[in-house]
Parts: structure tokens; sequence; C-alpha cells
């Protein structure tokens, strides 16, 4: 490796620490990658590059492979020849994160070298961790233990998704530059993030759901789409809720009733009077009347017996060829039609 371009960034002494790290990189520098053993460290830090504003830190000249445990060695090696405090606290940051959840160092000599001490226990940790993954992802366990979840987040720390054409991988981290310059982009289009749907709406249509913009709602109950869950949905959600309810006890009953499970399950008589009467007297504000005034400015309801809805008048004609009429279910059903 090029021992005086390391020095050049200006962020290192040459002492013990320095020497050692110069060695353990040369002693690499034909490793080759290992499944569920190595992982790829840069010789001279991103970091580095960055305050540098350098380019080519992820030249293959720049890259090595190393056992997990002599990675995390590496950086200990970086963080004792550091000149700076800064910098020195940024590579015992990058043992934190290659640790994961592990266990965490602090910035202190002396308790970095009595962490080395256990790196063998960690590499044989991570090895275990991510052949644990490797065979869940085949399907030839499905134990969902503590312990397992444990192995598993340090497996998978680190990882991101990828995608092309169609197929979707999760990688390490430092191995998504190469894939990206194959074509491939991040991200995994199967994932969908409550976040990506915020302000869009649900509707049905034969058991199958979908979100939809809130402006495409009336061209989707045209073509016979209904507003919402489906049927089944909500059975599926009504007896997973029931199930979760019927195992709680009398106190937990009481406790959790005001989240998911509602309050008509265990509220008295009493306590919903006094609801009652609390509500009682609250009045929509004038800003709140307005809003509604608008939404509702020049609409009409129409109904086909069992759903309602309300529409802009131009659409009268185009709802009546769906068999929807003028007015709502509950009218009609007091009116006798």
């Amino acid at each position: 490796m090029n021992k005086q371009k390391l020095l050049e960034t200006g962020l290192f002494i040459e002492n013990n620490y320095f020497d050692s790290y110069i060695k353990l990189i040369e002693a690499n520098s034909d490793t080759k990658r290992q499944t569920f053993k190595t992982q790829k460290h840069h010789i001279i830090p991103t970091t580095a590059y960055d305050i540098l504003q350098w380019d080519g830190k992820d030249n293959d000249d720049n890259l090595v492979n190393l056992l997990y445990k002599d990675h995390i060695l590496a950086h200990y090696y970086l963080a004792l020849c550091s000149k700076d405090t800064a910098f020195k606290y940024k590579m015992v940051c990058a043992i934190n994160f290659i640790l994961g959840k592990a266990v965490q160092v602090k910035l202190d000599i002396e308790a970095l070298k009595k962490f080395t001490l256990d790196l063998d226990k960690y590499q044989q940790l991570y090895e275990e961790s991510r052949a644990y993954a490797a065979s869940l992802l085949k399907g030839t366990t499905h134990d969902t233990s503590e312990e397992t979840k444990a192995k598993i987040s340090l497996a998978n720390k680190g990882r991101v998704y990828i995608n092309k054409n169609g197929v979707v991988k999760s990688i390490n981290t430092e191995d998504a530059e190469l894939y990206i310059k194959q074509g491939w982009t991040y991200g995994n289009p199967n994932c969908k993030n409550r976040n990506m749907h915020k302000g869009d709406t649900i509707v049905n249509k034969d058991g199958i759901e979908k979100y939809i913009a809130k402006d495409e709602l009336e061209k989707y109950i045209i073509d016979g789409w209904i507003k919402g869950r489906s049927e089944s949905h909500k059975k599926a959600t009504q007896k997973g809720t029931q199930a979760y309810y019927d195992k709680l006890t009398i106190e937990e009953k009481h406790t959790k009733c005001a989240t998911r499970l509602g309050t008509h399950y265990i509220m008295s008589e009493e306590q919903k009077q006094k609801i009652s009467k609390s509500r009682k007297g609250i009045k929509a504000t004038d800003i709140q009347k307005q809003k509604n005034s608008i939404n509702k400015s020049g609409t009409i309801w129409m109904t086909d017996g069992m759903h309602d809805i309300m529409i802009k008048p131009n659409l009268e004609s185009t709802y009546k060829e769906k068999g929807f009429a003028r007015g709502r279910t509950k009218n009609r059903i007091n009116k006798g039609e």
C-alpha cells in the first residue's frame, strides 16, 4: 500500500499503531472475499477523502478485504494513530457502526485496548449471524426467538436494498457502488412505506385493495370500486383484534382499551354517559363550518342502495348508468323505497 499517501493526509502520526495498521493492510493485500467472514475496508478512510475533497475513495487500490475482526482492529489502529481528536472519534464511531448493536465502545485508549481481546468472539458471532440470516432467506428455519432476531439485526447492519429489472437484492453498503455502476438502483419497490401513501385513499373491488389519489376516487367508483378496506380485510382485522383482546387480563383490558381495542369493549354505561355529556354543546368553529361548506358546495348525494357518494351534478348521468339514484340509503329506506 502507499504508506506515504496515508501520511499525506496530515491526519495521522507515525507510531506503533500506525505501523501495526500498515502491517495489517499489507498482510491482507491479496485476501479474497470470504462469504460470512470478510468485509471491505477503505485503506484511507472515506472521512479523510471527504475532508480533503479527494477523488477515488472507492478505487480498487483503496479497498482491501479484511476479516470482520480485522476490520474492527483496523479502525482501532487508525483511532490510536490519529492526530486530531475529532478524527479519532470518527474512527471509534466506525467501530461502533461495524459492531451494530453487539456492543458500543467509547473514546478511551485503555477501554479500546481491553476491547480488542474479545475480537475472536465477535468474529464468531458475525459468522454465525450472517449464516443464520442466509438460512432464513432460504426458508430452512423459522425461529423467531430474541436471540435469532438479534443475530439477524447484526447480520443486516450496514445493508441496503437495490433493484434491477424486477430483481431485488440486499447487499453490503460498501458493495453498492459497484452494483450502481452496472445499472442497479437503490430501493426495494416491493416495500411500501406508509409515508408514500400519505394523502391517498384506499379502494377495494373483488377482494383487491389499492391506494389511489383522492382526486381519482370518483373515477374508481364509476368502475365499480368501493371506498375503504375490503370486507375480508375487515373481518381478518376484527378476528385478530378479538383474539388479542381475549388473551388480556382484566387489568390489561382497562389499560389498553383506549388503544387498538376501542373503549366500547369494556366501557360502562356510566362512562358512556359522562363522555356524552362532555361532548354536548360543542359546536364547529366558524373556520371548520366554512371548510365544510366549501367541500359540499354544489354537490349531490347518490346511492345504489348500499353505498352513498357525494358527487358533482355533472356526473349524475354517469352514476345513473351504474344504478345510482339521487338521495342517501337511510333516507330512502325511511321512505319505504
